[in-house]
């Protein structure tokens, strides 16, 4: 059987007396997770590389990582899925806003307004595959609303910059966000 890095220098640091044995799922867990976020960063970023949108694809990396800890909403069930989807959503934020460039901006602004106000009333939700702890959930409530204020503040920058691209990239992540906690919210309501 092929070890994962993980558990593979989980085991180098149990044989090295660098953790406990009843330490070493919690340290393969975590490595594992570590592995998977530096790994989507590292590849994201060489996406933003080679479509020559570095900065838009930093931008998107750092609302959507700690956005999507703290909003909720549906998650996929596997790393692998997570890892397409993910990928497909920074395509479509990062790619979309200059072929979108013709909406108005009054129509993008006050949907954005719409979203804002949802997100504030309805965020975080929790999904089943990655459910609260704790008191996690109070923690995510005053972040997102965090978060809601920064995308509102970054909306306004790239608005009276005249930044279309920027914005509407920021219009589009809240977009995600919000089908994400609507899907989750549907799905629940559903069962």
């Amino acid at each position: 059987k092929k070890m994962k890095p993980s558990e593979y220098f989980a085991d180098v640091m149990q044989k090295n007396y660098v953790i406990a044995v009843d330490e070493y799922e919690l340290y393969q867990y975590s490595l594992n997770a570590l592995f998977e976020m530096a790994g989507n960063i590292i590849f994201s970023i060489l996406i933003g590389v080679l479509f020559h949108k570095l900065p838009m694809t930093l931008l998107f990396l750092m609302v959507v990582i700690p956005g999507r800890s703290v909003l909720g909403g549906c998650h996929a069930k596997t790393a692998g899925a997570c890892f397409v989807l993910s990928l497909s959503v920074l395509f479509g934020c990062v790619l979309l806003p200059f072929y979108l460039t013709g909406i108005s901006v009054w129509i993008v602004s006050f949907s954005f307004i719409i979203l804002e106000v949802l997100l504030w009333i309805i965020a975080p939700v929790e999904c089943k595959n990655k459910p609260f702890i704790g008191n996690q959930k109070k923690r995510c409530q005053t972040y997102s609303k965090v978060i809601i204020l920064l995308l509102g503040a970054l909306f306004m920058a790239f608005l009276f910059m005249k930044m279309s691209e920027y914005l509407l990239e920021i219009w589009l992540i809240l977009v995600y966000f919000s089908a994400t906690i609507l899907i989750e919210l549907h799905k629940k309501l559903k069962i």
